[in-house]
């Protein structure tokens, strides 16, 4: 690790009120917490006793919250259902000090949610049992998409940023699409700001960007040839050449991560010391990433304490975010930075 602790507290202090726009599909993460010590008189399954149901914003919602928790300013733009899910999800945001103004309740819409069903047995392990998720089955109406349009036109002019978190894996249901993609593009460009996308499965129409991020496989799915770990800078690229952005990162998992900027490429290492889970990993090293391009950091600076971010992120439970607190904390305890 390359940067030494009075560098990475400037960093850190300029994350501080910068002012981020997180535009995307919102979705509700649901936690039943339950418990069996038996089975069911009915079938020859668990009977499991519900203690406790807890709800995270989820998919975009999740980047807003990292965003929040590393001391941002967030505003989340996006659409929901008219629905229970839908005001649960907002609240949530709004517990995290986010800006729920421009999240658009849609009654043509459900409230995408993944519940995802925890059983604890009489040893006290915990298991992930099973995910439900309730997903929409039409596209958004084009009259709500022009009400999204317009707010991120609204909040755009006191902006830092412009993070696009394309969820959509049920085609084409989401709000991201190409001619918003090109708008954002275009008007972030115009007014100066940094433009920020990643997508599950369509980051290929992600184009002149300031930044795209990309797991392994979205990166395959972009570029259609396999990413290489023996030289993963090769992918971050042809990323970069093929979508003209002006830096990529492909993530690795336990290999790292890879960079592109000016093709210019760099590699680092996985910093994880501890997976416990995986989930929303690669949204708060986007979030780390973002904020610390925007606060001063040089390209390989942003990607180091990025992929501790996700370090930190994997190493505990469910969906959750990461705190400069915690980045700071994880340096301190590395050899030959203080």
């Amino acid at each position: 690790m390359k940067i030494n602790h009075e560098r990475l507290k400037a960093i850190i202090k300029g994350f501080k009120n910068k002012k981020i726009i997180v535009l995307g599909d919102y979705y509700l993460d649901e936690y039943v917490e339950t418990e069996s010590t038996e089975f069911s008189p009915e079938a020859p399954v668990p009977r499991a006793i519900i203690k406790e149901i807890r709800h995270i914003p989820g998919a975009a919602g999740n980047v807003a919250v990292g965003f929040a928790a590393l001391g941002a300013d967030v505003h989340a733009i996006g659409v929901v259902g008219k629905d229970e899910s839908g005001r649960i999800l907002c609240s949530e945001m709004e517990k995290r000090r986010i800006n729920t103004q421009g999240i658009v309740a849609d009654s043509s819409r459900i409230t995408g949610t993944f519940t995802r069903i925890m059983l604890k047995g009489g040893s006290n392990v915990k298991q992930h049992v099973i995910r439900l998720d309730k997903e929409n089955f039409y596209k958004t109406s084009g009259e709500t998409k022009k009400e999204v349009k317009k707010s991120f036109e609204n909040k755009l002019e006191n902006s830092s940023a412009v993070f696009v978190a394309d969820y959509d894996e049920t085609h084409g249901t989401g709000v991201v699409d190409g001619e918003l993609l090109n708008h954002v593009a275009e008007m972030c460009k115009n007014a100066g700001v940094l433009s920020v996308g990643i997508s599950r499965a369509n980051i290929e129409n992600f184009k002149n960007f300031g930044i795209l991020v990309c797991n392994k496989k979205e990166a395959e799915g972009a570029l259609g040839a396999p990413v290489k770990i023996e030289n993963p800078e090769e992918a971050s690229i042809n990323l970069l050449e093929k979508n003209k952005a002006k830096r990529t990162i492909v993530t690795l998992g336990k290999d790292g991560l890879s960079g592109a900027e000016n093709n210019n490429s760099i590699k680092l290492q996985s910093f994880a010391r501890q997976v416990v889970d995986v989930c929303g990993a690669g949204d708060s090293l986007s979030a780390v990433l973002t904020l610390s391009c925007l606060s001063g950091a040089n390209f390989e600076e942003a990607c180091e304490i990025a992929g501790v971010g996700a370090a930190i992120a994997v190493s505990k439970n469910g969906t959750a975010s990461v705190t400069a607190e915690e980045i700071e904390k994880f340096y301190d305890f590395q050899p030959g930075v203080l």
